[in-house]
């Protein structure tokens, strides 16, 4: 003889589900409603950039101060300091197009959904999540 007693919780906590699953793995089950969810309800993703593209050495006073300190009709063409200020403004566009193109990705990535009609186990859940940063 079989006896199937069911239990409701309504939105359990982490730890809670952590419980469950550990004492019911097999049979544990989800009345959800919901079986999507963004990523951005429940990842947040920090970068940091290369600390040059914060730095002074990207700034208009900077490029002013080259422009003032090496003014082109003083330098020989062949010296690199005529081309200082084209460098450092190439590399600005570069620090400006990187931070775009991650800011990018992640708009995109946090729009995404998670998707599963069952329980899945944490370190499971943990896995896809990181597959999908990655």
């Amino acid at each position: 003889m079989n006896i199937t007693n069911t239990s409701h919780k309504q939105r359990p906590t982490f730890k809670e589900y952590g419980l469950l699953y550990k004492e019911y793995p097999e049979i544990l089950t989800c009345s959800c409603k919901k079986i999507a969810i963004n990523y951005e309800e429940f990842v947040q993703i920090n970068y940091t950039l290369h600390q040059v593209c914060t730095s002074v050495f990207v700034t208009e006073e900077w490029f002013k101060y080259l422009s003032y300190t090496f003014p082109y009709s003083d330098i020989n063409s062949d010296d690199s300091q005529w081309i200082g200020p084209a460098l450092f403004q190439a590399l600005d566009t570069f620090c400006q197009t990187a931070n775009r193109v991650i800011s990018n990705a992640l708009t995109q990535f946090y729009s995404a959904q998670y998707i599963s009609a069952i329980v899945t186990p944490s370190h499971i859940f943990t896995l896809q999540t990181e597959t999908s940063i990655n």
